[in-house]
This record gives C-alpha cells, sequence and structure tokens, in this order.
C-alpha cells in the first residue's frame, strides 16, 4: 500500500474479500470447539453420560471460574506484547492450532471413571487444559474485529459477513452434540459420538491454520514499546466505557450459557426430543438469527450500535417471560425459540463492534492498540459467567428435585417438579438476567455525534502510524518493493 493509497482510504474503509473470508473460516475453527467443550454439552455428557453427580459437576465449574480469572489476562498482556517475523497474532492461531484440537478431543476422555472423586478430576484438569488453548485462540479471534477495521460500519459489515460464514459450521458443531447425547433410552454413550468430536478437532484445527494466512493485522503496533503488565491492567480498568459494557456482557453470557446448557435437558425432559429432532431448537435458534443478521446491520447503521444492542436483549427478555407459561410443548416452544434467536443474533453481531469501540477509547487515552489485552480482561469477566451459569443451572435442578447421580436411575423420567426447575433455569433466569444486561447499556457513554467525531480522529491516528511505518520499512529495505 502506497502513500496516496493510503489517503485515499482515510474517507473509504474497505477489506479485501479473502480477509472477511478468513475472518469467518477462524472464527468457525474456535467457536466449533468452544461453544461445545465450555458449554451445556460437556456438562451434560460428565453429569448424565459419565454418571458425576450434580454436586461434583457443579464444584467443578466453580473452582475453575478462579482459573480463568489468571489466564486470560496474563495471556492477552502477552500476546500484545509479542513480537515476531510473523506479527502479534498469527504465530498464536497458526502453530497453537493442533494443542488446541488435542485439548478439546481429551475432553471426552476422562483419565479417571471408576469413582466420582477421579471422573471430578478428569472434569476439572480437562477443563483448565482446554481454556488454556483456547484462550490463546479466542482472545484473538474476539479482537479481532476491532485490529482490522476501525469505524463502526466496516467493523458491522466484516462482523456480519463473518457470522454468516462462521454460523454454518457453528450450527454443525452445536447440531451434532445434542444428536448424539440425548435421547437414548440409557446413559449409555452413542458409539458415534467420541469419533465426531474428533473429526470436528481436525476441522477446527484446518480452519484456524488455514485462517492465518490471510488476516489482516497492523504490524505498525510491534514497534510500539508496550505498557508495563500492571500498568496494562490499570489502564484497563481506568477505561469506564469498558467496565459499563462488561457489566452488560457479563450477565448476557450467564443467560446464554444457561440457555444453552438448559437446553439438552429441556430436550430430553421437557419436551421430550431425541436424535434428529433434537437439533430443531438449536436450528430453529441459529437460522432466525442467521435471517435476521442484515436487518441488524441496517439498524446499526441507522440507530447506532447501543440502541440496536439494548432492543436486541429486550427481544431476549421477552422471548424468555412467554416461554416459561407456553412452551412446555413442541409448537409453542419452537415460536418462542425463534423469537430468542433473532434477539441473540442482534446482540452476538454487536458484541464484537461494542469491544472494539472500547479499545478505540483507551487508544484515545494510551496511545497504544491492545486488543487481546482487552479480550483477556473481558474474558476475566464473563468467562466466570460461563462457570456460574452451569453451576447455578444444576443447583436449580437439585433444588427442585433432580437426582444427584442420573447415571444412577435406569430410564429416568422428570417429575412434574423437575420439569418446573428446568423451566424456571431456562427461561424465567435468563429473562431476569437479560433485564440487568439492559440496565448497564443504558449507560454506556461511546454513542451519538461526538463520539463519531472522536472515531475519526482514530482513523487518522492509524493512517498515521501506517504510514510511519512504510516509511521505516522503506529505510531499512529501500531495494525492496513495500506493500501494505
Amino acid at each position: 500500500m502506497d502513500h496516496e493509497k493510503i489517503e485515499d482510504s482515510v474517507n473509504e474503509e474497505k477489506l479485501p474479500r479473502i480477509q472477511k473470508l478468513a475472518y469467518g473460516i477462524l472464527y468457525i475453527g474456535n467457536l466449533s470447539l468452544s461453544q461445545i467443550a465450555l458449554g451445556g454439552a460437556v456438562t451434560f455428557f460428565y453429569n448424565v453420560k459419565m454418571g458425576l453427580d450434580t454436586y461434583w459437576t457443579s464444584l467443578a465449574w466453580i473452582i475453575f471460574a478462579v482459573w480463568n480469572a489468571v489466564n486470560d489476562p496474563l495471556i492477552g498482556i502477552i500476546e500484545d506484547r509479542t513480537k515476531s517475523k510473523w506479527g502479534r497474532r498469527i504465530p498464536y492461531l497458526r502453530f497453537g492450532a493442533p494443542f488446541y484440537a488435542i485439548s478439546f478431543v481429551l475432553m471426552w476422555y476422562p483419565f479417571f471413571t471408576t469413582s466420582q472423586i477421579g471422573l471430578f478430576f478428569s472434569f476439572l484438569l480437562n477443563l483448565f487444559v482446554f481454556d488454556t488453548l483456547y484462550s490463546m485462540i479466542g482472545l484473538i479471534t474476539y479482537g479481532l474485529a476491532a485490529e482490522m477495521v476501525v469505524t463502526a460500519k466496516a467493523r458491522s459489515n466484516l462482523i456480519m459477513v463473518g457470522g454468516f460464514i462462521s454460523s454454518i459450521g457453528a450450527v454443525i458443531a452445536l447440531v451434532l452434540p445434542m444428536i448424539l447425547l440425548t435421547g437414548d433410552e440409557t446413559s449409555a454413550l452413542n458409539p458415534a459420538f467420541r469419533p465426531t468430536m474428533i473429526g470436528l478437532s481436525i476441522f477446527s484445527m484446518a480452519c484456524l491454520i488455514w485462517g492465518s494466512y490471510y488476516i489482516k493485522e497492523n504490524k505498525y503496533t510491534q514497534r510500539e514499546d508496550a505498557l508495563p503488565f500492571f500498568k496494562s491492567i490499570t489502564e484497563t480498568v481506568k477505561n469506564k466505557p469498558f467496565l459499563i459494557f462488561e457489566g452488560a456482557n457479563f450477565f448476557f453470557t450467564l443467560a446464554q450459557t444457561i440457555i444453552f446448557t438448559g437446553l439438552y435437558y429441556f430436550n430430553e425432559y421437557v419436551i421430550e426430543l431425541g436424535g434428529i429432532e433434537a437439533s430443531i431448537p438449536l436450528l430453529l435458534i441459529y437460522v432466525s438469527s442467521f435471517i435476521f443478521t442484515l436487518v441488524w446491520n441496517k439498524l446499526n447503521q441507522r440507530f447506532g450500535l447501543k440502541k440496536v444492542f439494548i432492543a436486541a436483549l429486550i427481544l431476549c427478555v421477552i422471548s424468555g417471560t412467554t416461554a416459561f407459561f407456553i412452551a412446555r410443548n413442541f409448537y409453542p416452544a419452537m415460536i418462542v425459540l425463534i423469537i430468542f434467536g433473532i434477539g441473540f443474533g442482534g446482540v452476538s453481531m454487536n458484541q464484537g463492534a461494542l469491544n472494539g469501540e472500547v479499545i478505540d477509547y483507551d487508544e484515545l487515552s494510551t496511545g497504544k492498540r491492545r486488543e487481546t489485552t482487552y479480550s483477556g480482561m473481558n474474558a476475566l469477566i464473563t468467562k466466570p459467567a460461563i462457570s456460574i451459569a452451569n453451576a447455578l443451572f444444576l443447583w436449580l435442578l437439585r433444588l427442585f428435585g433432580y437426582p444427584q447421580n442420573i447415571d444412577s436411575i435406569p430410564n429416568y423420567v422428570a417429575t412434574t417438579s423437575v420439569k418446573t426447575g428446568i423451566m424456571v433455569g431456562f427461561t424465567l433466569i435468563p429473562a431476569i438476567v437479560f433485564i440487568v444486561a439492559v440496565a448497564f447499556m443504558l449507560f454506556y457513554p461511546l454513542d451519538g455525534s461526538d463520539w463519531n467525531k472522536k472515531k475519526k480522529l482514530v482513523r487518522e491516528i492509524h493512517l498515521k502510524k501506517e504510514k510511519e511505518y512504510l516509511d521505516f520499512l522503506r529505510k531499512e529495505k529501500p531495494k525492496e518493493k513495500i506493500e501494505g
């Protein structure tokens, strides 16, 4: 990219199609494993299929939350400080992908299965190992849109395109465990389950490695002096818009995790779907989310990220409260799941864009670009929500009479009380939590014309840094053709 092209790009921000495709493929590689290994499938697998009782399953999630508080900010800061011939992000994606895939496979092969304590430690250790590798990959993919483009319009468009691409793989990855884990008359594991998980891990690894060759990375950031470790943390905590957004993000993640974990129990014990039929609720959620992505993108351009994010959260509230009263039969349940899918799509689409906004705000005050530091601090706040959500849902089931060790009860049929507990956890609790997320977003300040003017300044800063980087390269290698 020469100087004239840089100047022309001030008014128009576009990415080549191959970079948009790579962004989506990277998301497939990340989400196709993480949404299974840190969501409802792994809880259902250890609790129902492996026979780990609800107490030990819940305890493992709570202890795991402490580990999340340590590893994510640390990894995020390390990745921002990385300097290599490949850049700051690419080495972790390209060379970390095989280890990420292996850690996912190990999730489904507990090494101690003869006792509750042994199974508990197998579950806990596998969570620790997988999450460490997931953090290394996920912190990059989560913050990637903030690095690849600056304007809200360009980010929204990139995330929309990436969402279209990644949703196909994500749906397949989520549907397969639902089909293979539910609907059996006994707790015996479907023999096709583990080979399918191995196949998914290979697919994910291939996506991450391929995508690492085509993403855009701001290489000029490697020339900047990074903030000291503790100053990096304190500067992040001082970012008020970040803290407000993360408050909303925490409660959305909490509600989302309860819903996707509860969906396994809802299918199995309330509407009694299994096998291929068990995939219908998930498909409806993701198809409706996919279809309405274009609508949300148009609304973003007209009303801004904040207002659209709040509107999508309110739609999730409506779906949850409605579901508690009417969703105990198949067709009413499918209707409210479609409504939830529409709202879920709007929130998911804008999470990455809003994260980019708070990173832009930080750059204006620190002069540094710190995508994975913010991804790590985001994970510090939101990933414990995953642990709390899984533990909360299981504790709620026990409160309503769900047996402590379901594996000890062949052909278990849920009582009316247990079904009520599932519905409370699956619908009402998330609806209340979504309302709290809305309350946080009402105070989010990065919105309106004043903020748009500051965004233009961020763009100008980036262009200046890129020009300086090109000048540096020309002085270092004057005989070589420099390309951006």
